[in-house]
C-alpha cells in the first residue's frame, strides 16, 4: 500500500529479552514521562533515570561518571607500596630485635597474603565475570592462609611442654607452610570446575548494579569447603592461644596478634550480610564492601608489622616496650627454670578430666621448658 502514515512509522523494540521483569520497567518508564509532562521533573532527569533502569553500572577508572573507582585503584596501589616499602625495614638492624617472634622469611609470608587482599580488589573493576569472580575467591583464600598460617606455626612450636609433632613442625617450616597452602591450591583448582554467573541488584532509585552468583551446587560446596577450612585454622589459632596466653616469652605478641583474628571474623561476618542488603545506592554499596576490606588489610598489616614500625619510630630504644619485655622474659625465664614447673599433674583414672585440667594448667603456665625454647632460637636464626 501506497500509505504514508505506515511508511514513516518509527518502530520502538520492547527490551523483553533484555529484562527480567518488562512489565515493572515499562510501568517506571511511563511513570517518569507523566512526571516530566507534568512538571515534577526535568526532561534531564527523566533521561537520567530512566538510562539508569537499563544501563548496569560498573566499578571503572573513568570518571564521566564518578571518581570512586579512581579514588579506590590509587588507594590500593598506595597503599600496597606501603606495605611492599615497609618490607625492607623488617631486615634493618634497627627494626630486627622487633620482629623476633616469627622468623624473618614468615614475616614476608604475612605480606604476600596481605597483597593477595588488596590484588582482589582490582577484580571488581569492569564487567563481573566469571574468572572474575573465581579468581576474587582465590586471591581471598590464599590470602588468610599465608597470613594466619605463620601465626599457626608460632603457636604450634611454642607448645609449652616439648613434644614431637611441635619439635618436627619447628624443624620443617617450609614444608609445613606449603602443605597447608596446598590445600588452598587444591580447592582452588576444584573451583575452577564450577560455574558462576551474574545477579544484577536494582535497587529503589534504579541504578543497577551486578555482583558474583553461584549457578551449581559445586560452586556453594566449594565455597562452604573453603570457609570450612579457614575456620579449622580459626579454631586451631583459637586454642593454641589459649593454651598459651600466659607464656612470658610471648605474651605480649600472642594478645596483640589474636586481635586481628576478632577484627577478620567481624568485618566477614558484616560482609556476608551486604550480600544479603539491598543498597540503595550502587555506590553506596562498593563502598561500604570495600571499607571493610580495608580494614581487613589494614588491621592485618597493623597488628602483625605495622605497630612494630611504629614503636621504633615513636619510641627511643631505651623506652622501647619490645625491650623491656625481653628484659623480663630472661628473668622471669631464669626464675622458671630453677622452680618447678607449672604444668598440671594428675593421676585421675578419668581421661577426659584428666586432658581438661592438663589444659588449664598449661594455660596458666609462664615458662616453656628449655630445650625446646633453646630449639626455636636456633630455627629462627
Amino acid at each position: 500500500m501506497d500509505c504514508e502514515y505506515y511508511k514513516n512509522a518509527q518502530v520502538h523494540l520492547r527490551y523483553h529479552y533484555e529484562l527480567d521483569n518488562y512489565k515493572e520497567y515499562s510501568g517506571n518508564f511511563r511513570k517518569y514521562v507523566f512526571k516530566f509532562i507534568n512538571g515534577e521533573i526535568t526532561a534531564a532527569e527523566a533521561l537520567d533515570t530512566i538510562n539508569d533502569m537499563l544501563y548496569i553500572h560498573k566499578i571503572t577508572l573513568n570518571t564521566d561518571e564518578t571518581s570512586y573507582g579512581l579514588i579506590l585503584f590509587i588507594v590500593t596501589i598506595v597503599l600496597s607500596l606501603i606495605f611492599i616499602g615497609s618490607s625492607i625495614l623488617i631486615v634493618t638492624p634497627r627494626f630486627k630485635p622487633l620482629f623476633k617472634f616469627l622468623p624473618i622469611d614468615f614475616w614476608y609470608v604475612i605480606l604476600l597474603g596481605i597483597l593477595c587482599h588488596m590484588a582482589s580488589v582490582i577484580t571488581e573493576y569492569g564487567e563481573v565475570l566469571q574468572y572474575k569472580c573465581q579468581l576474587k575467591i582465590i586471591l581471598y583464600s590464599i590470602g588468610y592462609t599465608l597470613i594466619l598460617v605463620p601465626f599457626l606455626y608460632k603457636l604450634i612450636t611454642n607448645f609449652p611442654e616439648i613434644n614431637k609433632n611441635s619439635t618436627l613442625i619447628l624443624n620443617n617450616r617450609y614444608i609445613f607452610l606449603s602443605t597447608l597452602v596446598l590445600g588452598d591450591i587444591v580447592l582452588a583448582f576444584i573451583n575452577l570446575l564450577s560455574s558462576y554467573g551474574t545477579k544484577t541488584i536494582t535497587p529503589d532509585n534504579g541504578k543497577k548494579y551486578q555482583e558474583c552468583k553461584m549457578n551449581d551446587t559445586l560452586s556453594k560446596v566449594m565455597l562452604y569447603l573453603i570457609i570450612g577450612y579457614k575456620v579449622l585454622i580459626v579454631l586451631g589459632i583459637g586454642f593454641f592461644c589459649f593454651i598459651e596466653w600466659n607464656i612470658d616469652e610471648t605474651k605480649f605478641d600472642i594478645h596483640l596478634s589474636i586481635s586481628t583474628i576478632y577484627i577478620n571474623i567481624l568485618s566477614i561476618i558484616v560482609l556476608i550480610i551486604f550480600k544479603y542488603i539491598k543498597f540503595s545506592n550502587y555506590i553506596v554499596y562498593c563502598i561500604l564492601n570495600k571499607i571493610f576490606i580495608l580494614i581487613i588489610v589494614l588491621s592485618n598489616y597493623y597488628v602483625f608489622i605495622g605497630i612494630r614500625i611504629a614503636i621504633r619510630l615513636i619510641k627511643k630504644k631505651d623506652d622501647d616496650p619490645f625491650g623491656n619485655i625481653e628484659k623480663f622474659k630472661i628473668k622471669q625465664y631464669v626464675s622458671n627454670s630453677s622452680s618447678p614447673n607449672n604444668t598440671y599433674t594428675s593421676t585421675s583414672s578419668n581421661s577426659g578430666t584428666y586432658n581438661y585440667k592438663k589444659v588449664i594448667g598449661y594455660h596458666y603456665q609462664t615458662s616453656i621448658t628449655r630445650s625446646h625454647s633453646q630449639s626455636q632460637t636456633q630455627s629462627q636464626s
